[in-house]
């Protein structure tokens, strides 16, 4: 299984938070998502987790768009 973000864009009112974040993890390995702060890593979580909705991009599982009534993260 692999768990991949495309191009995720975020903005709060004017303030742009993310900007086109990219990465992919693959199951049964280790991942870290690292930063400052303010760096939105808890923003890009809680759109990972469909708490927050992107304002562009894409959160694919094995390159299909993930279906949130199926899986939970």
């Amino acid at each position: 299984m692999e768990l991949e973000l495309r191009e995720i864009s975020k903005s709060f009112g004017e303030k742009k938070v993310l900007r086109e974040v990219s990465f992919a993890a693959k199951g049964g390995q280790a991942f870290g998502l690292l930063g400052r702060n303010g760096a939105g890593k808890t923003t890009t979580i809680r759109i990972l987790m469909d708490v927050f909705p992107q304002d562009g991009g894409s959160v694919l599982i094995d390159g299909e768009p993930i279906d949130y009534g199926k899986i939970r993260i």
